[in-house]
């Protein structure tokens, strides 16, 4: 979670549901170019050329993915419910230990073979 391109994933998503159809059609547009198709036959120092430099533009802004990136923080901040059920179990438990372990420390204290 957290990642550059989970929240890219996010902010299209977001934008194909706010913008409605202008955005899917957007975000479609961009899908489809010249160069989509996987030909055959092409010399490998333009397939090279074309995987180093091409890259599709979104039509989502720094903004819209810096503000996904902002609620995963914010999400991240926040002490989950069970991760909080976890630690009060961890702490009952120490507790209880506790208690027997005293429990045992009187017992001995108690016993007259000791004094």
């Amino acid at each position: 979670i957290g990642s550059d391109e989970h929240a890219e994933i996010l902010a299209m998503g977001k934008l194909m549901m706010v913008a409605g159809k202008s955005g899917t059609a957007a975000l479609m547009d961009t899908a489809y170019n010249k160069y989509c198709h996987n030909d055959v036959d092409m010399p490998t120092w333009f397939v090279e050329d074309e995987n180093r430099h091409y890259r599709p533009q979104m039509p989502i802004t720094k903004a819209m993915v810096n503000e996904i990136k902002q609620q995963f923080a914010d999400l991240a901040s926040k002490p989950i419910k069970k991760v909080a059920e976890a630690r009060a179990r961890k702490r009952a438990r120490a507790q209880a230990k506790l208690r027997k372990a005293k429990a045992r420390v009187a017992q001995v204290m108690a016993a007259p073979e000791i004094s």
